[in-house]
């Protein structure tokens, strides 16, 4: 049976149909027909990120630890090697609307001329194929030899796209960017193989030269919250790369408001001296990331975080945040009074620059 929907005017109408009138609705973007995938922002690689979310999802709970991407010719496949969809349960999983934490697989299925979804479970495998969201044919079970796991295959409609282009650049970010955050997880994307050992350490590593960075980046770890920065020879600037919940953030919100005062107030204390926040933190490259219990967003495109909440009836972000890295950054630093001095003569530094007076 068809699932419906109410618009304003009391008509019923599909979950699909309500997707396809409202696409930026739930992909948090305009889309221009004209230049569709020129951004890594753009909706397409939104709908490919909440497909590849759901294979994430399945290795980080200890099923397979790879996961295969391959574009070609506008068709998107992509296989993990976990436990598969139940198949009575595969249709519902792919035309279930998300609410809260994503905007899961079923916008991406509305908004495609072409989707399949195949899943592989103990020597046996399903099919079913959509259209725009509708299903069109529901294969029965059958044997296979082939790994369990889940495939899912699409083709965006270019009657919402337009002449949508997948960029190379920005899915080669896209996918560094997934195992920098999913240490182990091996993605192999057209060919390409990504794997990070060190996560957060080599995002930063490959964002900053070593030979700019002022000491080895300080890695502060803890169940909700990973950072790690450095100081560098720059003079002016920060360079802040922060997720939420595994979504990049490049437009910030509280968890980068909260690094900044953290760790102004954490140097200011070891050193027992004020310091202005711009002094301590110019120069500084950094990589955050937090996990929040139903974030709310600015955008649908998790862009920047709107929420100031860890989790409901929690400690705000603030203070959690305040909380881990004034105690492991004061700590480290009282371990490594070598680092701690370089931080003290680069913001000197900085100071005296903006007040104008000779180094």
């Amino acid at each position: 049976m068809e699932k419906h929907d109410k618009n304003d005017d009391n008509v019923k109408i599909t979950w699909y149909e309500h997707v396809r009138s409202h696409p930026g609705m739930y992909t948090g973007m305009y889309i221009d027909k004209e230049s569709e995938g020129s951004s890594p922002h753009d909706s397409i690689y939104i709908l490919l990120k909440e497909v590849i979310d759901n294979t994430i999802n399945e290795s980080e709970q200890g099923y397979g630890k790879s996961i295969d991407v391959t574009i070609n010719d506008n068709e998107v496949r992509v296989r993990d090697y976990g436990r598969g969809i139940p198949f009575d349960e595969i249709v519902n999983c792919v035309t279930k609307i998300n609410p809260g934490k994503g905007i899961g697989i079923a916008p991406t299925n509305a908004l495609s001329n072409y989707f399949k979804v195949q899943s592989f479970r103990n020597g046996q495998t399903k099919e079913v194929l959509f259209y725009c969201g509708k299903l069109i044919s529901e294969f029965p079970v059958e044997l296979s030899d082939q790994q369990s796991g889940t495939f899912i295959s699409f083709v965006l409609d270019s009657s919402i796209f337009g002449n949508y282009n997948w960029i190379p650049q920005h899915l080669v970010k896209m996918m560094w960017n997934y195992t920098y955050l999913n240490e182990g997880i091996a993605i192999n994307y057209n060919g390409q193989k990504f794997l990070s050992k060190n996560g957060l350490y080599d995002l930063l590593c490959h964002k900053v030269k070593r030979e700019e960075m002022l000491y080895e980046p300080i890695h502060l770890r803890d169940d909700k919250f990973e950072l790690v920065f450095t100081h560098t020879i720059r003079r002016y600037g920060e360079e802040l790369y922060s997720f939420v919940n595994k979504h990049y953030t490049p437009r910030g919100g509280a968890h980068q408001n909260s690094f900044r005062e953290a760790l102004a107030k954490t140097i200011r204390s070891y050193f027992g001296k004020w310091y202005e926040t711009d002094d301590i933190c110019n120069s500084v490259s950094a990589v955050i990331t937090i996990k929040v219990q139903e974030p709310i967003y600015e955008t649908g495109a998790h862009t920047r975080l709107g929420s100031d909440w860890m989790q409901p009836d929690g400690p705000t972000i603030h203070e959690y945040v305040n909380d881990v890295v004034g105690r492991q950054l004061s700590d480290y630093l009282h371990k490594h009074a070598d680092v701690g001095e370089i931080i003290r003569k680069k913001i000197n530094e900085l100071e005296e620059e903006r007040k104008g007076l000779p180094l």
